[in-house]
């Protein structure tokens, strides 16, 4: 859903919003589904389940990340399946840079109904491997400018216009069994869209770095 005023009545929309999701529209899915979600009077968790599902089989990438966002709000279950569908939208079938759909896993914490945490905490390996530290080191200082809806702002100055970045990104650490992994301090919170966004940063440092093969995936302390 856009951040549009609506100027109808919600009970008026909902009924056409229906509608335009049965005939194949996923922005209308979401928006019911973040309805049932979020709306005092409206809220009903099986449907909004519904919906969601609805608007990831009608919906395009960026739109799997958009539910993946919109259901930490409604339980770490669907919040976990749906990011991890949204990776798979993104770079299933790649090959060059292998991304894994664990990859800044969210975690339940109180048990799968509860709202999840996220683990900002990624492992790469790849050959060769004087390219993908080049990769890191970029990486890392793009990573500071990401905000928590996604957007990677231009400076550390713009970046303040977000809500919330994260508060460190770590250096490079190589791992025993191979790789480097690198971890940032989100707080514990979820953000869906900016783990989307350092992905994309991650896979565009390898590519211009010229790695051959890479793979991204969890990485656990």
């Amino acid at each position: 859903m856009g951040d549009e005023p609506i100027s109808e009545p919600i009970t008026e929309l909902i009924p056409r919003w229906a509608e335009a999701a049965n005939r194949g529209d996923a922005e209308a899915a979401y928006r019911i589904a973040e309805c049932a979600l979020t709306r005092e009077g409206m809220r009903d968790a099986n449907a909004a389940e519904a919906w969601l599902r609805r608007a990831a089989q009608l919906g395009d990438v960026p739109m799997q990340w958009r539910l993946a966002q919109l259901a930490t709000r409604h339980s770490a279950r669907v919040a976990i399946e749906r990011q991890r569908a949204a990776i798979e939208a993104e770079w299933g079938g790649v090959e060059d840079v292998v991304v894994d759909p664990g990859s800044f896993p969210l975690v339940a914490v109180n048990g799968d109904e509860y709202f999840p945490t996220q683990a900002f905490r990624v492992h790469v390996a790849g050959e060769p491997g004087e390219a993908v530290t080049v990769a890191l080191a970029n990486a890392q200082l793009r990573m500071f400018l990401v905000g928590d809806d996604g957007t990677e702002y231009a400076d550390i100055d713009e970046v303040l216009d977000a809500d919330y970045s994260p508060n460190y990104v770590s250096d490079p650490e190589p791992q025993p069994d191979g790789g480097w992994s690198i971890w940032l301090d989100c707080k514990g919170e979820a953000y869906p869209l900016m783990a989307g966004t350092l992905l994309r940063i991650l896979v565009g440092e390898l590519r211009s770095a010229g790695v051959t093969t890479a793979r991204i995936a969890s990485r656990r302390k």
